[in-house]
């Protein structure tokens, strides 16, 4: 049986020169490292930007998708990205990405009895690391690229369960209790 292929770019680690060869993801590291800044620019996104959210809610709409994505990261006081791997490969209206990354952030409030800081590859101090898988896609836009979808998987109870136990949020929030 014959199985059709297409030429993907593949790298495994953070964003370096490497990776950079590829204008695609020279753009993908700089929009990680500006949304790593608590920045949610629109200049990064199309106007028909989709944004699936870990619990699978599709948000259609780039100013609708962007709150979207406020409102997950934004009660975490400091956050970033450490890609592990990606592919990349070539779509008729631009680029696909699928990759692996750890998100390392810090939570609301005061730290709970007991809690151990986790350490990254350059020594920060982060109160949760949690491994993650996303999808973009790119298209070509105003002479470089912009996200036109992003998905992501992870599992997102560390950010509650450490939320409930240093009181930032309640079961009640949750609709619990």
């Amino acid at each position: 049986m014959s199985v059709s292929t297409k030429p993907t770019f593949v790298h495994y680690g953070d964003f370096d020169s490497s990776s950079r060869k590829l204008p695609v993801m020279e753009f993908m590291e700089r929009f990680r490292d500006d949304f790593d800044t608590g920045s949610f620019d629109t200049k990064w996104y199309m106007p028909d930007f989709t944004y699936v959210a870990p619990d699978g809610k599709a948000t259609e709409g780039r100013e609708k998708s962007i709150q979207a994505l406020k409102d997950l990261y934004g009660p975490l006081p400091r956050w970033h990205h450490e890609a592990s791997y990606l592919n990349c490969y070539e779509t008729e209206s631009g680029y696909e990405m699928i990759g692996k990354a750890t998100l390392w952030a810090d939570l609301p409030g005061k730290p709970a009895t007991g809690e151990e800081k986790r350490t990254d590859r350059n020594g920060k101090q982060w109160d949760l690391a949690g491994p993650g898988t996303f999808f973009f896609q790119y298209v070509s836009s105003g002479g470089g690229f912009a996200l036109r979808r992003v998905e992501i998987t992870a599992d997102t109870s560390q950010i509650v369960i450490g939320s409930l136990k240093r009181g930032v949020i309640s079961l009640k929030d949750l609709g619990i209790a």
